[in-house]
Formats: structure tokens, sequence, C-alpha cells
């Protein structure tokens, strides 16, 4: 939104607008406008060691006390893969710089989905030993996995490993074994069947090229990178791994589903010109003949599948120490190096994000190992476990990115500490690393930046087509999972309050059954009820079973008697379901602002409040906590007819809107022009005839305009 004042103040919105802070973006037809303008009265480089041996760590959970895959659509390259692209709103419509390739959605290549149930076994420990071969696009080498049965004697054993890598050899326990390997499954038939709770070893040996594979067409991908210059010389590899749904067995042979975790050895040889990053800790590094090296990282912690990952590269590299909870932390960055002085100014914030997290969320639970960040020639971020990758183009040089970059570091306790159990409950991953880039914001910008970044990714940004919240179709890429998940917990904080709502984040984040395991939705809705003192189950399932946003008919009233005014509110809900809803209600009366809030979740609901000051206006929701749809674009908004006379003189009230021009909007904007009679804070939200709210804004306190002919 850009505001320029004049005689009068003008508000300018503009439809694609860059510049969010400055500029406001319209969506849907371009059409008459209804504007509600609303005023309310103004207010050392590290050295990298052996860890300590598990037996000899700090617990994991002290006794006491933020992709992800960003890019949402997809498109072909010019190479005929699939690109990843950003679709944040956010940043789409804000800040400076080129624009990136429209989005357009495409149908994958065809490929399996693992199966999501138990196999008769429990995967404990991966110990991957791969050789990468950048100029040859190969991988070889061997992954070994050890398991235990559970409930039931294990005859077999089907793992996941795609069609197009090789299986050379194959040994169960030490000894050779007979396997079919058809339709991206491995099926191992035991010889003797392994007792229930009893650990076995199964080791793979394999190479080949690993294919493009799930909805990204990513898995492990082979590209380099230049100085910029299109100089031979300075081309280097850039190999790195995106396994997010289930693309982990694209390029290595595993159980491929959330639900398991287990923790994990990953050694990588590669050209002793690059380094190769992974999870956990750093271990050795060995050279293992000429020119060659390698590169051994452990994962104490349990780890998904989809969140084991590579980034191999000529990276130029350096670490921080950073004070946390447990103690502190290495945060370690690697970046190209034509690209090192943009990320030190880009990544500066990593501390601060990281001790801000954990004043919301609680301890960093990897602490022992690293958080690192890495960057790779794709056009998207992804949460690895202590090892996120992001586009190297995200390292602008102004900071640009940085909700990005807290987005996945706050996975790291939504998503990988905290795992979905299952694929469909993937929103609690995305739906509280979006929020958590509101939170960062609210942090360094201020209460109303947050309030605007949620105005765009509301209500008009969710997609009918992505299924419901809580089983959405597809699982990625969607919209849904991010910007509707970040919205019940924003709509969530407003029912709580503040106090509850981060009460509840400490206890969810930090439940000892489910830290560094995994979660399910109704283990997350029971937590937050069992903080508020009550059944939320009424609360969350409309917003995470149906695809409908409720409709409401409000009806203020100001009723002015010899005892003093009164407000009456009625609302009614026009849809189905009922949702349970908690409106905030702004009555201005001459003494001052009073939030007030009306709970809805029956057909039609009155409440009455009773003032002895006067009453100036009442205004439902205007900050935009809840997600709604009015009958009456501004009956929303009641202000009374006498109360501007006493504060302002005959006929002149706080706030009036002198035009908007042009309107119908054009493709250059519409600018509104208004006068504010003294200093106010200043809300503007703009409608179509249909009655849909195409934006909301807070354009915060403004001054007094001057006074013209008029006056």
């Amino acid at each position: 939104m850009s505001t320029r004042f004049s005689s009068h103040d003008s508000a300018t919105l503009r439809p694609n607008a860059r510049s969010v802070s400055r500029l406001i973006v319209l969506s849907g037809l371009t059409t008459l406008l209804a504007l509600a303008l609303v005023a309310a009265p103004a207010r050392p480089a590290l050295a990298l060691a052996a860890p300590t041996p598990p037996s000899e760590r700090a617990p994991l959970v002290p006794a006491e006390k933020p992709p992800v895959i960003y890019s949402d659509s997809v498109e072909l390259d010019e190479d005929g893969e699939f690109a990843s692209w950003i679709s944040d709103p956010w940043i789409s419509a804000g800040g400076p710089g080129p624009a990136y390739p429209p989005i357009v959605c495409r149908r994958p290549l065809p490929f399996r989905i693992p199966a999501a149930d138990d196999r008769g076994f429990d995967v404990e420990h991966y110990d991957l030993d791969l050789r990468v071969d950048p100029d040859q696009h190969t991988i070889s080498g061997s992954t070994t996995i050890e398991l235990r049965a559970l409930s039931l004697p294990l005859t077999e054993l089907r793992i996941d490993l795609v069609s197009d890598l090789t299986i050379e050899s194959l040994n169960w326990q030490g000894e050779a074994v007979d396997f079919s390997h058809v339709a991206d499954s491995l099926l191992v038939i035991l010889p003797t069947a392994l007792p229930p709770a009893e650990s076995g070893t199964l080791v793979v040996f394999y190479q080949g090229e690993p294919p493009p594979h799930g909805p990204y067409n990513i898995g492990m991908r082979f590209r380099t990178h230049d100085q910029g210059d299109e100089d031979p010389e300075t081309i280097a590899p850039s190999v790195f791994t995106l396994s997010e749904p289930y693309s982990a067995h694209s390029w290595w042979p595993c159980k491929d589903h959330p639900s398991d975790k287990a923790t994990a050895r990953i050694a990588l040889t590669v050209p002793d010109t690059l380094v190769a990053i992974s999870n956990g800790s750093l271990v050795a590094t060995e050279d293992v003949e000429v020119g060659w090296r390698r590169y051994i990282w452990e994962e104490y912690a349990p780890i998904a599948t989809y969140l084991l990952g590579v980034a191999v590269s000529n990276y130029d590299s350096w670490a921080e120490i950073c004070p946390c909870l447990m103690g502190q932390v290495a945060i370690t960055y690697h970046v190209f190096p034509q690209h090192r002085a943009n990320a030190e100014y880009d990544l500066a914030a990593t501390c601060d994000m990281m001790e801000f997290f954990e004043d919301r969320f609680g301890p960093y639970r990897f602490a022992d190992e690293k958080y690192g960040q890495a960057a790779v020639r794709w056009g998207g971020a992804m949460e690895n476990q202590t090892a996120t990758i992001f586009g190297d183009f995200m390292l602008t040089g102004d900071g640009r990115w940085r909700k990005l970059f807290a987005h996945e570091l706050a996975h790291h306790w939504f998503g990988n500490s905290l795992t979905p159990a299952r694929w469909r409950d993937i929103w609690l991953n995305e739906g509280f690393a979006r929020y958590s880039e509101a939170l960062w914001t609210e942090h360094t910008e201020g209460r109303a930046a947050m309030l605007s970044y949620m105005d765009l990714i509301g209500i008009e940004a969710w997609d009918d087509d992505e299924g419901v919240l809580a089983d959405p179709e597809p699982v990625l890429p969607n919209h849904l999972i991010y910007d509707k998940g970040a919205w019940v917990l924003h709509m969530l904080r407003g029912y709580l309050g503040d106090e509850l709502f981060f009460d509840f984040l400490q206890e969810y984040a930090n439940r000892p059954e489910l830290v560094l395991q995994t979660v399910t939705t109704e283990e997350m809705i029971a937590i937050a009820s069992a903080v508020a003192g009550e059944d939320l189950e009424a609360f969350f399932a409309p917003w995470l079973w149906s695809l409908t946003v409720p409709l409401l008919d409000i009806q203020p009233r100001i009723i002015t008697s010899e005892e003093g005014d009164r407000v009456t509110l009625r609302v009614d809900q026009l849809q189905d379901p009922l949702f349970v809803l908690r409106l905030p209600v702004h009555v201005e009366t001459t003494g001052g602002l009073h939030i007030e809030h009306l709970r809805s979740d029956v057909r039609s609901v009155r409440q009455d409040w009773s003032y002895t000051e006067t009453v100036l206006s009442v205004h439902v929701d205007p900050e935009n906590w809840v997600a709604f749809r009015s009958t009456d674009p501004l009956g929303a908004v009641r202000e009374r007819e006498a109360p501007a006379e006493r504060r302002f003189g005959p006929g002149k009230p706080p706030l009036t809107v002198i035009q908007a021009y042009p309107n119908p909007a054009s493709s250059d904007g519409t600018t509104v022009s208004y006068q504010l009679r003294e200093a106010a804070s200043v809300t503007a939200t703009v409608y179509d005839l249909r009655g849909r709210r195409q934006g909301h804004w807070h354009l915060g306190p403004q001054p007094a305009t001057a006074k013209d002919a008029s006056d």
C-alpha cells in the first residue's frame, strides 16, 4: 500500500504490486469497489569435531522447560525438468527485484506412493555409504538397514527403492539372499522368520542415476552453477536432494513413510574440490583416493526419511556459535563463493530467529548437532533436518527472503521434531511454519505488519480444489496446508487470547511423548483442548474437514437512552456446518476504545453491552482475526449519527472518503482520497460488488489532514 499525503490523504491501491509495505494487491474481478475506511484513536570460525556419544550426551528432553517446500507449484524449465517456484503471496507481491516465472501446475511423471502400513517391522537405524559422481550424474554404494520385528514373526521385507536404480547384491544377517525388485518395490523373503522384538540387518548394494521423482520431479538432482559469467572455468556442480513427500526411495532404499523415524549415518564420497553437507554432526573427513574425499555425518536424533538430505558443491562455508536453551548451537552456512557477501547479510538474523523461536516454542532439539543452511541450484527451500537447503537466488543481499529462512527454521519444531504420523497431517508442518512467519513478522516489524501478512494469505487465497485441510489432495504441492493452516492457528490465537495460545505452543512442542517423535491432528487438538480447559473439537472440525467459510449476517446497533448508550450486536450464521467463532467487537466511545467479544456457535446470537460514555462507533473484527464472509460488506461497521457532531462539530465525521478514482478500478490501481479530522489509526477494506473482500490493510497511525476550503 502506498500512502501519499496532499491536502487529503490518498491510499493508492495497485494490482500486482511488488512492494507490499506500500502497495495494496487486489485480486478477483475488476469491478466497482466498496471501500470501508475506519479511524481509531492513535496508539568464529568453527572447528567441527566428533560429537559426544549418545550415552554421554545431555538428555534431548530437559526436565523443564521454524520448502518445507515453499515451492507450491511446478513448471517445466528449459531442460525439460520440473522447476519449482516460490508462491508465497507476501513475497511474490512484495519486495524489490525481478518477477519470477508465473506459477503453472503440471502433472508430474507417474510414480508409486509408498505403503503407509508398518509392514511388520520398525527401522531403528540407516547407514548410507554413497559415492556421488557429479560428472556422471550417478551414485553407487550401499545402504544398511537395522530393523526390529514388531508383534508377529517377520517372514518378508518390503523396502521402497525405484526400479531405475540397479541392485548389485543384497544380504540379510550377513548372508546373500534372493530378492525381487519390481515397480519401485524391493521384496526380500527371509530364509527364516525373525521373531517378534528381535533385530536384523539388511544391506543393499546398488548404483545408477537417480531419476526425477515425486510431485516436484526432484529426488536427487545434478545441476551446476557459475559466477554468472558463463565461463566454463567457473562452472561447479550443485548436487542436492529433495525427498518430500515420498521421494527418499528415489535415491536410497528405505521404508519411505514419515511414521517410521530412525537414526542415521550418512557417508558421502565426492570429488575433493567439493564439500558434502548432510544431517546431524560431521564426525570425520577422509581422503579415500586421489581426487576424492569422504564426509561422514551422524544424525543421532530420529529422522523421517523425507528429511534425510545431502547438498554437494564448492561451498564457501563458515559458522557461528549461538546461545540457546540447551547451552549453545553451531549455526553453519554453506553458499556458492560468489554469494558470500550477500549471504552474510541475508542470513545474519539466524541467531535472532533461533532465540525468538525458542522463546515461543521451547528448546531447539538438535542443539548438540547444528543448524545448517546450504544454497543449491533450485527454486525453493526444504527443511532437511539440521541441514536446510534453499535456492541460491534468494541470496540477494537485501534480506527480502528472511521470512522463508524463518519458515524453514520453524520446521525444526513443527515437522522435524514433531513429525506428521500420516501425510494427511502435513498441515501440522506447513500451517505451523507459515504462522511462524507471521510471528517473526510481528516480532521484527510490528503487529500491523503481521495482520497485513495474514490478510494476504486469507480466504481469497484458499483453493477449493486442494482437498480439505486435514486430508489434502494432493499432499504437495498444496497452498491450502500453508495458508489455511496458518489461519486456523491465527484464529485459535484470537479464540484463546495470547497467553493461552503461546502456552499451547510451548505445551504442544515440548510434550515428552511427541518430542522427536510423530504427531497426529487428533493429538494436537487434545493438547490445545487441555490448555484451553475446554473441548476444542467443535472449533477445529469445520476448518479441518470442510471447505466452508462462515457466511455471517452482522447487525450492530447503537441505542441511546437517558441511562447511557447501549450496543446491540446480532450475528447470524447462514452456512452449514456451524462454526465456533469468537468475534472481536471494537466499541469506540468518548472515553476510549473498548474491545468486547461475541461467541457465535449457534444459528443466531445476540449480545448487548452498556456504557456510561457516548458510543461513537462499533466495528466487528476490524483487525481480521476471524475468517468469514459477510452478507453486507459494510454491515460490520456502525457509526452513530450524533457523536461526530459532539467531537468535531455539526456534520463532521472523524473520517470522510472524498473519492475513489478510477472506479471501476483500472490495471494501474485506484487512488482513494480521504479526510481525517484528527490523528488516528486507519484501516481500509475493499470489496467488490459481490460482497467479496478483496483486501484489508492496516495503514497504521496517520496524522490529521490539512483542512480544505470546504471545512
